[in-house]
Parts: C-alpha cells; structure tokens; sequence
C-alpha cells in the first residue's frame, strides 16, 4: 500500500520537472511587438492626417466654390442691372430730347402738330414764291396734301393759304413742292381753271365749308401760306486658382512624430487661418455688392418709371394726333366739324377725356382765333348773372372782349361765350341753347 503511493508521488513530480518554463518567454515577446505596433501606429496616423487634410481641403474648396458662385451671381445681376440702368438712361435722354425739339424748336415757334408733320400757319401774306422761301428758311416747305385727314386738317384754319402744288414748267402737270405728282386732289366747284385766261399756277386754300376746297389763283397773288415738316418721329469676373502646398512627412522615431504632431497642428492653423481670410475677403465683398445693388436698384426703379411716362406722353401724343387734334404749347386741341348747343358741346368735350377750351393769354387766343368761325369756348355766367367763370370754376381774369360785350343783346339771356371773328378781341355772349362748332383741350405738359 505504501509503494503504490510513493509510484504515484515519483510520477507527479516527473510530470512537474518536465513542463516548459512560460515565465521567460512572456517578458521577452513584447520587445519584438512593440517596433511593429509603432509602425502601425504611423501608418494610421499618416493616413487619418492625409484623410483630415484632404476632407479639409475638400470642405475649404466646397465653400469657397459656393461663395465664388453668390459672389459671381451677385456680381452679375449687378453688372446686368447698371447695364440696364445704362441703356434706360439713353433711352430716358433720347425720350427728353424729343420732347425738347418739339417744345423748343416747334411748339414755342408756333407750329401746330398732327401726325407725322409739324405746321406753321403764317400770320402775314406773300406771294407763293415768297411763301414757300419763308418756309424753306425754316427747315420745311409748303404743306403736301396727302390724305383725306390732312385735307380736313388744313381746312380747320379756314386761311385762303398757299399750298405746295404747282403746275410749274409743265403745262397741266400739277405736281407738289418735292417733285411728286399729283395723285389725290381736292379741287373746288369747276377748278383748275384758270380764270378769265389768266396764268394761275399755283392753289391756295379757298372754300373752308367744303371738302374740295382747292383753288387755282396766279402765284403772284398774296396769300398767307402753311409750311410742313415731316418728323419721323461689362465687367468680367475672373477668378484665381487657388495653391495648395502638402507637407511629406517620414514618420520614423518618437521625435518625428512629436514633429509630425506640430507639423500638422501648425497646418491645419495656417489653412484654417486662410480659410477665415479667404471668406472674410469674399464676404466683405459680397456684402459691398449687395450694398451697393439697393442703390442701382433704386435709381434704375426711377429711371423705369420716367422712361415709362415719357413714353406713355409720346404715346398719347401721337394717339391724339391721329384722331384729329392739334397739340399747342402744353394742351391738344380738338375743333368740331357739327354745330351744337354749349352744353351739348361741353359733354362731348367731356367724353373725350377733355373740356371746353380755356384761354390763359394772348397766343392762345391768337391760336383758336385761326379757325374764322364762330366756336363755343368754356365761359359762361351761367350761375351768377355777370360773374364769369371757366369750366374748372377758375374766375375770369384775362379777357379778349369785343366792343360793348358782354352786353346781354336786347335783354336776352347771353350766358355762354363764343369766338367770333378773327379779330384779337373776338369774344362775344351769346344765349347757350344756341348752335355752334366748339373747341375741346386737354392739357398735357411734355
């Protein structure tokens, strides 16, 4: 019994003896770890530092591309703006100085306008050479008669006056002042015709009432005469490439990478640091063109709106023109061609966007008094018995009375106010039931 467990002891501590010392081997393995694990260690550190430096790289380009492109934008909406501000400035001038020549060169001059031609009615007589010469040292020459309009037009003077038609070096070839030959004409009861064999050839104006109111007359003859003029009427934005510089590291030792550490802190400083610049520069200028934008856009805003009414003047200017009215010194004038009450007058004055005529001084009254027949003017004392008033309720202060008027004729109830004659002083009362042309202005400044 005792041998059997002296066995069993012998075997254990054999089986001790021979197990392999682990001690030793434990301390030495981690020297050989430790160099691979540093290796390691670099390789991922260089490539989260390459990483970080390209995602930087990437946001930095992502943002400055964006804020380029606000800037680009901006930079060109303002640049098409002050273009646009350029060329409505041009356009606003060249509307100007339309309306300029026509009220300097022609309206204060006395010419009358009914598309596409200005006219002068002269207020003396002269022969028909002597006419037109007038009218030639004044830029035109004497009126052309080509239409129908124009024909109703020149009648509205009711002037025996010179027109530019002529038979000239050719025996029964009439032809007008520019060379052209007659095609439409408006001749007069039994004209051409040369009266009592005498040499008449050049026309005039004669019978008023009537459509064909040419004339046959010598040109000798003095008449007044009408003259006409036809008036027919960026910056670039460039961009800069952008350098970036990367830095090569050599990861090594402890000491290169306490460098590699400062390396990329001091990087990732500097491109941080001209990130802040490079969008603080793009942003001081984004905001200097935004500020600057409100201003272009403020004063291309005015130009636009008196670009718009210059030519919605010249609009309504030639639209009037073309319906018949004459356009004298600030106001259009429209003469009847029917004869009706005042008051029925005044209503179609008023249907026309206008009123009964106002007269405010000497060459307003020389203009109407051209027409040479009886027209209603707005004068009236129709609401107090001798208080005369205009159709604005303005009081009467400059008059052109006949002599002995306003008289109330016979007792009669004169209440309205005609012109009468061709006279300066040509106004007369008379009763308002009345029948008569009437004259209708509306005022519109250029």
């Amino acid at each position: 019994m005792v041998r059997f467990i002296h066995k069993e002891q012998s075997e254990i501590t054999m089986d001790y003896a021979n197990l392999p010392d682990t001690t030793s081997a434990r301390r030495k393995a981690p020297k050989s770890c430790s160099a691979e694990d540093r290796e390691a260690t670099g390789r991922k550190l260089y490539r989260l530092v390459a990483v970080s430096f390209g995602l930087l790289c990437v946001l930095q380009a992502a943002l400055n591309i964006s804020l380029r492109l606000v800037l680009y934008s901006s930079d060109s909406k303002t640049l098409d703006t002050e273009a646009g501000c350029r060329n409505w400035t041009e356009e606003t001038a060249e509307l100007k100085r339309k309306l300029i020549n026509f009220d300097i060169h022609y309206f204060q001059q006395g010419w009358v306008y009914l598309r596409p031609s200005f006219y002068f009615i002269s207020s003396v007589k002269k022969s028909w050479q002597e006419s037109r010469d007038d009218c030639q040292q004044r830029g035109s020459d004497l009126v052309i008669i080509n239409s129908k309009q124009e024909q109703g037009f020149v009648r509205n003077f009711h002037k025996f006056a010179w027109i530019g038609l002529t038979i000239g070096g050719t025996k029964e070839v009439w032809k007008w002042v520019d060379g052209t030959p007659l095609t439409t004409s408006y001749w007069g009861p039994g004209e051409p015709n040369g009266y009592q064999d005498k040499q008449e050839d050049c026309v005039e104006l004669r019978f008023h009432d009537i459509e064909n109111s040419w004339n046959d007359i010598p040109c000798t003859d003095q008449n007044f005469w009408i003259s006409a003029q036809n008036w027919t009427c960026r910056l670039r934005f460039v961009s800069e490439e952008m350098t970036e510089t990367t830095s090569d590291y050599l990861p090594d030792a402890s000491s290169r990478m306490k460098k590699l550490y400062r390396l990329v802190v001091v990087s990732f400083g500097l491109l941080c640091i001209t990130q802040v610049a490079l969008n603080i520069s793009l942003r001081l200028t984004l905001d200097s063109l935004h500020s600057k934008t409100p201003d272009i856009d403020a004063r291309c805003e005015n130009l636009t709106e008196e670009r718009d009414e210059l030519k919605m003047r010249l609009t309504d200017f030639a639209n009037y023109s073309q319906q018949g009215w004459v356009y004298f010194r600030g106001s259009f004038y429209y003469t009847s061609s029917i004869l009706k009450t005042w008051q029925d007058s005044r209503d179609d004055c008023l249907q026309r966007g206008a009123d009964l005529i106002i007269i405010n001084g000497k060459e307003e009254q020389k203009f109407t008094r051209q027409n040479q027949m009886p027209v209603w003017i707005g004068l009236t004392d129709q609401d107090t018995e001798g208080v005369w008033k205009w159709v604005d309720g303005s009081p009467l202060t400059t008059s052109f009375w006949r002599t002995g008027e306003p008289n109330n004729f016979k007792t009669r109830n004169e209440d309205c106010v005609e012109i009468r004659d061709n006279d300066e002083s040509s106004w007369n009362d008379v009763k308002c039931v009345n029948e008569k042309l009437w004259i209708c202005e509306k005022k519109m400044a250029l």
